[in-house]
């Protein structure tokens, strides 16, 4: 540690005026920075002694006006010599500030000079021992430190030994090794934020640069790898309070970009069993806009498309590898992606492989299903859903004529509403079909003749409330026209029920799909109203219980399915 009495201001006080002349050789030793510290003042070789009282020079007026204190004249100092301390007893009183001013500064700037010397003396210092310099320095002449930009002497000095502490370090491999040497000189170099940490000029910026990049880069480069994204986030994560953000981004973008582009270029999900996103999504927080921007994202999604064209329900890694992405990509792509390669399968297995059997019920392919509930848009999987609720209601219909065990069916009932997920439980469309379930057990219980809930030919359901009851399907239509029409309309009367609109059945339709249904301001046609239909638009011709649709000039008779029909291909086209 330095000997702080050797530089203690007040003993010196004691021989103001008396001072030794400084040798100017020594100075010189330390490559000219005690010579400069010296030309500052205006120091040009005579000595600072009684024998060469005052400075030889003047100093100019903007380099002695930061430190003047209060009634100091520059003029005075600039061209009189200091006074010799029998002249300042005999002065008026604040007559002798102006000199002991100039005595204090030029004080100190010799004793941080010495200090200099002295390292540059002790030419084999470790740096824990030049730290102790320097922290003495910045802590005793704080002002000087900033003026003097002993910051950067002290980058000077400790650039050379830390490049040999780093010499043939793997960060990646022992991210602790010279951290809390680089956290001591952080403060040492930045000078009490005489230099911001994000600023790339600053000393500790270009200690960082040159001594610990090199060593991440050639780590990085010749041995990192992408899939394995652990130990450059452990360095990152070890340092990120000291690394300046123009060193962290070189870091993510001449290293860590182009790894995992190259790394994502030569994944193929056929034959790799680690998950992409498990690579991939822990650089979110640092790269996720940037990774958008340089075609990751479109890159894995591309690959996905390629790799479902193969898949089965039964395999349980196309979740696995696409569920994760849900989150980001946009939605369009999203429900391109599912409603292409998905859904198709899904309902070719509930459809074709599925059954509801209550004495012996295997929920393999169920179970297939549900597991993509949390990642198949609603309407997409109420669609799907459609499917086992027309199995599920046959068989609970024929098991309550049997004259069945009433424990049984309650609990099979529950069993079944347990199985299914809550993001299902809580749309429209799903409750109202438990529901109709629900009515039929209340109808066998109280021995009233049980009814089967139907659907209409060409829509999907109808929504009603509990007091409708559905007894029988509507016969078929003749021609398309009016087939579109019973399909719309007529059927309710059909049924003996109150009716309802057109309109609501739309309305209900698209609900239970997830779709859009608002009419389109202030657009008409032939006196209709337009509406949005999803993406479709179209006009409600209530009088004659018709529904027609915009397609390209035209506008055509269609039926509800028809119109989900459109609404899809729509979809499809943008992808």
């Amino acid at each position: 540690m330095p000997n702080e009495d050797k530089f203690d201001d007040n003993k010196q006080e004691q021989s103001l005026g008396h001072e030794e002349s400084v040798d100017v050789g020594k100075l010189e030793n330390y490559n000219g920075m005690g010579m400069k510290l010296m030309e500052k003042m205006g120091y040009k070789g005579g000595g600072l002694g009684k024998n060469e009282q005052g400075i030889l020079n003047p100093i100019e007026a903007k380099l002695r006006d930061k430190y003047s204190g209060l009634g100091f004249n520059i003029s005075n100092e600039t061209t009189t010599p200091l006074p010799s301390l029998e002249t300042e007893k005999k002065s008026e009183p604040g007559e002798g500030i102006q000199p002991v001013v100039g005595r204090k500064k030029r004080r100190r700037y010799k004793n941080i000079t010495s200090m200099l010397d002295r390292v540059q003396e002790e030419n084999a210092l470790a740096l824990d021992s030049l730290a102790q310099y320097f922290r003495h320095m910045h802590k005793r002449y704080v002002e000087y430190y900033k003026s003097c930009k002993l910051a950067c002497v002290a980058y000077s000095y400790a650039l050379p030994l830390f490049i040999r502490v780093f010499q043939g370090l793997d960060p990646l491999r022992n991210p602790s090794h010279g951290l809390e040497l680089v956290s001591e000189w952080k403060t040492l170099l930045l000078g009490d934020d005489s230099f911001g940490i994000q600023v790339i000029s600053s000393p500790y910026t270009h200690l960082v640069s040159e001594v610990v990049l090199p060593a991440v880069r050639k780590s990085g480069i010749n041995t990192w790898q992408a899939r394995d994204p652990e130990p450059m986030l452990r360095f990152l994560d070890s340092w990120k309070k000291l690394l300046p953000s123009s060193v962290l981004a070189t870091i993510l973008d001449t290293i860590v970009m182009p790894k995992l582009l190259s790394a994502v270029d030569t994944w193929e999900p056929h034959r790799e069993t680690i998950p992409i996103h498990t690579w991939v999504h822990p650089w979110l927080p640092l790269l996720g806009h940037k990774m958008e921007r340089e075609g990751i994202y479109q890159i894995v999604r591309f690959k996905l498309s390629n790799a479902l064209g193969t898949w089965h329900p039964s395999d349980g890694y196309a979740y696995a590898i696409l569920s994760p992405w849900k989150a980001l990509f946009d939605s369009d792509s999203w429900q391109q992606l599912i409603y292409r390669y998905i859904v198709p399968k899904l309902k070719v297995v509930l459809r074709d492989d599925f059954q509801v059997n209550p004495r012996s019920q295997n929920l393999a392919q169920f179970y297939w299903v549900m597991n993509w509930a949390s990642a198949i848009p609603i309407h997409l999987m109420v669609d799907i859903m459609q499917i086992f609720f027309t199995k599920w209601l046959t068989v609970l219909y024929h098991w309550l004529c049997s004259n069945p065990n009433f424990g049984e069916v309650r609990k099979w009932y529950l069993d079944w509403k347990e199985l299914i997920p809550k993001e299902l439980l809580a749309n429209e469309s799903i409750r109202y079909k438990l529901h109709c379930g629900l009515c039929m057990m209340n109808q066998a219980v109280e021995c009233m003749e049980v009814v089967q809930p139907c659907l209409k030919e060409n829509i999907s359901y109808i929504r009603a409330s509990e007091q409708r009851k559905f007894e029988t399907q509507q016969k078929a239509a003749a021609s398309s026209q009016q087939q579109a029409t019973a399909s719309l309309g007529g059927a309710v009367n059909a049924y003996g029920v109150n009716e309802i609109s057109v309109k609501e059945l739309i309305e209900a339709y698209t609900q239970d799909h997830g779709l859009l249904f608002k009419p389109k301001s202030g657009r008409m046609h032939n006196g209709h109203e337009i509406y949005t239909f999803g993406n479709v638009s179209i006009i409600i011709d209530s009088l004659n219980q018709k529904v027609y649709a915009q397609n390209a000039e035209t506008w055509s008779l269609e039926t509800l399915e028809q119109l989900l029909e459109l609404q899809n291909k729509f979809l499809s086209k943008r992808r």
